[in-house]
């Protein structure tokens, strides 16, 4: 859900059901039966490295495919025409970036740094947007300003988790495993038992 645009879904390469895909542009039978052979030869080399590889093969617009392939997030789009074979590369596309260029071969270097760069940016957005709260106070005014995460101690009494909801439309979205209470609670000031991430919902 952290991942995507209003092209649609941008997944993390380890986690795409497919990481490449290829389309091979043609515009008559001679050039389909051209770039479908090199296709499959950067299939095979690819899928020799253990990423998951389709090749479009379908009669649709190079356009239409490129749309279609966007939408469904695939991390990496390598292009295939007459013009790429004469110069011995592919034209690559990368969905994190909207980046193209044309290479002889770096598909490997690109899903890492795919993988990478798109933890680090949601890393940064959700440290941004998670705030420590000591009471309640605070938690409603950065509730409306910050929004986000507002991590605060709970007592674990269900009433003080309800009457939050209650007030500010905020409930505990997440407890992580480790926590340990280690002062009061945000709502009602008795002792903590543990340490919740409250959210709203929209």
């Amino acid at each position: 859900m952290a991942h995507g645009d209003d092209k649609g879904i941008i997944w993390p390469p380890k986690i795409a059901p497919v990481q490449v895909v290829i389309v091979p542009i043609f515009f008559s039978e001679e050039e389909k039966q051209m770039t479908l052979v090199a296709a499959a030869r950067v299939k095979e080399k690819l899928s020799g490295l253990g990423l998951r590889v389709v090749i479009d093969s379908s009669d649709k617009t190079p356009g239409f495919k490129f749309n279609a392939w966007e939408l469904k997030g695939t991390p990496v789009r390598i292009e295939i025409g007459l013009r790429d074979l004469a110069q011995l590369g592919v034209t690559i596309a990368r969905r994190d970036s909207g980046e193209k260029d044309f290479v002889p071969e770096k598909v490997e270097f690109l899903i890492s740094d795919i993988q990478e760069k798109l933890f680090l940016k949601a890393k940064i957005f959700l440290d941004s947007h998670t705030t420590l709260v000591k009471n309640f106070d605070e938690f409603k005014v950065v509730l409306e300003e910050r929004k986000g995460f507002v991590v605060g101690e709970w007592c674990g009494d269900a009433r003080c988790e309800e009457a939050i909801k209650q007030e500010t439309s905020a409930d505990i979205r997440f407890i992580p495993f480790d926590a340990t209470g280690k002062g009061t609670c945000v709502y009602c000031g008795k002792q903590a038992k543990t340490t919740a991430y409250f959210a709203k919902a929209y």
